[in-house]
């Protein structure tokens, strides 16, 4: 196979998954999938009742159906599907379909974004405008399980008709300690909250940084603060 016959980044003899029926060769493949975790699969796109997926290695599935390289750079998280071989195929970001069922289902969705050299990690919500008419909210610095259920946590707060003030003390979230809400300015609404924008269609609304303190009680615009827990939350306030 020449590297013009295979296009994919990933090795030639990754494994892969294939569904009982392409690998019996009853079916093409009409379905693939490249997973959060990089798994591919490769399916017909029907059922299988009690069948099992079977591990072959990339290079014998291409080999097999060269058009799959039209599918090659498929990014995570995304799925690509077609009505039969030489169609063109449906890109379908699986990641905004979560989003959307999450915000129809239970009023909201918490994006995850893991830090790196640039920046801490945040965790923030998209739908609580839409369900409650309320602020989205962010925040930063803690563990990515921590802020995906604080804002949940938050999020319930709203379903129960609790309103979340500006700058007061938030008792019921952190132990032993109080976290509080200030607006976020559109600036960094668009850099920060990127898939409330797309879900929002621009960045017309409104956002709530939720901040905690350090160990002993200061917040990052306050003299005392260590800095890492300034660093571990940019001060995105609105203070104009």
């Amino acid at each position: 196979m020449t590297a013009e016959d295979f296009r994919f980044s990933a090795p030639k003899d990754l494994s892969v998954f294939v569904c009982s029926h392409v690998w019996e060769d009853e079916a093409p493949i009409l379905y693939v999938s490249h997973d959060g975790d990089g798994d591919w699969q490769f399916l017909c796109g029907g059922t299988h009742e009690d069948s099992k997926p079977v591990l072959v290695c990339l290079e014998h599935v291409v080999d097999r159906d060269a058009s799959l390289n039209e599918v090659s750079d498929l990014l995570c998280n995304h799925t690509a599907e077609r009505n039969n071989v030489g169609a063109e195929w449906e890109v379908i970001n699986e990641g905004d379909a979560k989003l959307q069922a999450d915000v129809a289902e239970h009023g909201w969705h918490v994006v995850i974004v893991r830090g790196d050299d640039e920046g801490p990690g945040f965790a923030y919500s998209v739908g609580l405008k839409e369900t409650f008419s309320q602020p989205e909210l962010i925040m930063f610095g803690l563990t990515t399980d921590l802020m995906h259920a604080l804002i949940n946590d938050l999020g319930e707060m709203l379903r129960c008709g609790q309103a979340l003030g500006i700058g007061e003390p938030i008792r019921e979230l952190l132990r032993d300690a109080d976290c509080v809400l200030y607006p976020m300015s559109e600036l960094h609404r668009v850099e920060y909250l990127r898939y409330a924008c797309w879900y929002y269609d621009g960045s017309d609304f409104e956002a709530l940084q939720c901040f905690w303190p350090s160990k002993d009680g200061q917040f990052p615009w306050e003299p005392g603060c260590d800095e890492n827990t300034k660093t571990a939350q940019p001060d995105l306030r609105d203070v104009s």
